[in-house]
């Protein structure tokens, strides 16, 4: 049995070494990404449920990128959801920006925020979609490095690692 469990831990070991190793050199190839010159039109869906004390510095975020046209939809299921005020909020304070509040309580299987999604991506004005929960706060140019990588051909989709940051009050 010891033997058994030592070989086990072995693998798992090496194995979240192996991942380690992996996930930093995706970030380091993500890095050759230059900006495109091209940067095609996008749909920015935020799916949003009772967000969280850091909301609105986090949906400013979304609206302060240097890209030259997208669309942000901020999608709930509830019309009495909280957040929807600092919705908003926002909308207000970016009237020349393409933003849109979607709330659909429809439901499509048992994912909520997949529903979410499927409701709001009826309202999108541009194929190309990124998906960013309402917890990231990201920086100016989040939405030319995500779509830096869409100049090769052969690329379908795109993930981002990110990483969480708390600030001191919690």
């Amino acid at each position: 049995v010891g033997f058994v469990a030592l070989g086990i831990t072995l693998c798992s070991f090496t194995y979240v070494v192996l991942a380690i190793v992996r996930v930093r050199r995706f970030a380091h190839e993500l890095e050759r990404f230059e900006r495109r010159a091209d940067e095609p039109a996008l749909t920015l869906l935020k799916p949003i449920y009772q967000g969280d004390p850091q909301l609105l510095e986090n949906l400013r975020s979304c609206c302060r990128q240097d890209y030259p046209l997208f669309q942000v939809i901020f999608g709930f299921r509830l019309e009495d959801d909280p957040a929807i005020a600092v919705v908003q909020q926002i909308m207000e304070e970016f009237p020349d920006h393409d933003l849109q509040l979607v709330v659909d309580p429809t439901v499509i299987g048992p994912n909520l925020k997949v529903s979410s999604l499927s409701n709001m991506v009826r309202h999108a004005k541009y194929d190309l979609l990124i998906i960013a929960d309402s917890d990231m706060r990201v920086p100016a140019d989040y939405l030319s490095r995500v779509v830096g990588p869409f100049a090769d051909a052969q690329v379908g989709a795109v993930t981002c690692v990110y990483q969480g940051a708390s600030d001191n009050n919690t």
